[in-house]
């Protein structure tokens, strides 16, 4: 779930301002890309506890996305030991890890190629040490030290500003204002219509404020606030009535939607908050979700007001309000029987986010709060396999950005380093010290402003505009972060 500090009413409360700390904390970070220094390396990096990685099949798209290819400069070996690579499809991530600390080889001294741009050829330019052009230097792209991760070329910079990781699909949106998907549903139509492993630009989008990636469908939002959306439309999805066995390659418009500021597209269901605090949704809400049963088009629901901030998963939603105020509807398994209509968590937050099976919340200091179930250590270290309380998470503070897995937790710190904890693959090189605490994710050698997480693997978003992730999915052999070519 991305957090976007949207425009709102100055008349609201100073709650409001509160709630929408965090949120205007990642905005500002995200649009100041490269303004951060690399953090100190965490002493703590730690390593998951053992996973079972048989739940999704490595060739199965709709399980878990091919990644498109990685950076031949980023695949290092794990230290103590090598990891061996995984030559068939079928086969899961090795994660046979150094059970103790190995000492770091010493570095092999940089010779720079140059220290001024006399020792350069023409036209190229000695930035810190390297000679590069600066009309194609993805690294320096217009001036030394100013990257543009996906794209560089005379009067062009383009790198993410805002990604988006679903079961299915992973979608980043670039700072033209255009999105490039890999996954199932790319937006275009591609071989057997069956997606594509590398990133590819969907077409038409030229003004995208936010993009949403589920496990069937994908949704953005466009300047105007208006929504387009593409994928199945099985559960109404996309809106469109008496079309129920309908697939749209490409993006179609949602009618009745015209200030949105916020989409959450999450299994079989899409709703909006609109500028007003208001919100819409449309699709399959059997677990109540939204109320109702099943809504073939975008309507209005009354329950809900002064909304700022949702964040949906199959079972249940939770909705942050411009107070601080947070609420829950659906059947997580922490409340009795089904809650059509929101119930108030007596929390206050400036963050919120759903899992499979669990709940989390940031608090107004910073500081991460889960409950619900926790066999897989996903709410913490907390003494209960299952915890109907918010139970608050050590080491877990001064949070920025915040998303939830089925059976793990992700976040981001002020810092820019990435921390889970639960189920999920090697996210780092050294063993636990005690289960369920949060764990650096290895190998990000930058700061970072926003995550983003799938059924099997998360993503990040750098303030270079890079995107790293880790995880089970194919192409991440020892799940270990790794840079994504867009």
């Amino acid at each position: 779930m991305f957090t976007a500090p949207w425009p709102v009413s100055e008349t609201h409360s100073t709650m409001k301002a509160l709630a929408r700390l965090a949120l205007v904390t990642v905005f500002a970070l995200m649009w100041s890309l490269g303004a951060c220094s690399t953090p100190d390396e965490s002493p703590n990096d730690l390593t998951p506890e053992s996973n079972d990685a048989g739940d999704a099949s490595p060739g199965d798209i709709s399980e878990a996305a091919d990644l498109p290819p990685l950076s031949d400069s980023d695949d290092p070996e794990p230290d103590g030991g090598d990891v061996p690579d995984v030559d068939t499809p079928d086969a899961a991530p090795d994660v046979s890890l150094p059970t103790e600390d190995v000492a770091e080889p010493e570095p092999e001294p940089i010779i720079p190629e140059c220290e001024a741009d006399v020792d350069c050829a023409d036209g190229l330019t000695c930035c810190q040490g390297r000679c590069a052009d600066l009309d194609s230097d993805r690294d320096h792209c217009g001036a030394c030290g100013n990257a543009c991760p996906v794209e560089c070329g005379p009067e062009v910079c383009l790198k993410a500003v805002q990604i988006s990781a679903g079961r299915g699909t992973t979608c980043a949106l670039l700072n033209n204002g255009t999105v490039r998907c890999f996954g199932r549903y790319v937006g275009q139509e591609t071989e057997q219509n069956l997606g594509s492993s590398r990133p590819l630009e969907v077409p038409g989008i030229v003004d995208a404020l936010m993009v949403s990636c589920s496990n069937n469908h994908v949704c953005v939002i466009h300047v105007g606030g208006t929504v387009s959306c593409w994928g199945d439309n099985e559960f109404y999805q996309l809106a469109r009535p008496g079309d129920v066995n309908g697939l749209s390659i490409t993006p179609v418009g949602i009618e009745g939607v015209s200030d949105a500021v916020f989409v959450e597209a999450a299994e079989d269901g899409t709703c909006v908050v609109l500028s007003d605090g208001g919100v819409m949704c449309w699709g399959l809400t059997q677990s109540g979700r939204f109320g109702g049963e099943a809504f073939e088009e975008a309507v209005r629901i009354p329950a809900h007001h002064d909304v700022v901030n949702l964040s949906m998963t199959l079972n249940h939603a939770l909705w942050l309000h411009d107070d601080g105020r947070v609420f829950v509807t659906g059947t997580p398994p922490y409340i009795r029987g089904i809650a059509l209509t929101p119930q108030p968590m007596n929390f206050q937050a400036i963050q919120v986010g759903a899992g499979g099976g669990h709940s989390c919340m940031v608090d107004l200091d910073g500081d991460l709060w889960c409950l619900g179930d926790n066999f897989d250590y996903q709410i913490g270290p907390a003494p209960c396999n299952f915890c109907d309380e918010p139970q608050r998470v050590p080491n877990a503070t001064d949070i920025v950005s915040l998303d939830l897995g089925d059976k793990y937790t992700c976040f981001i710190n002020i810092q820019g380093q990435a921390f889970c904890f639960g189920d999920l693959i090697n996210v780092s090189r050294n063993p636990p010290d005690v289960l369920g605490m949060p764990r650096r994710v290895s190998d990000i050698p930058e700061p970072l402003v926003q995550v983003s997480s799938a059924q099997l693997y998360s993503c990040a978003l750098a303030s270079s505009g890079r995107v790293y992730c880790w995880g089970s999915p194919p192409g991440l052999r020892d799940g270990l972060a790794k840079p994504i070519e867009w």
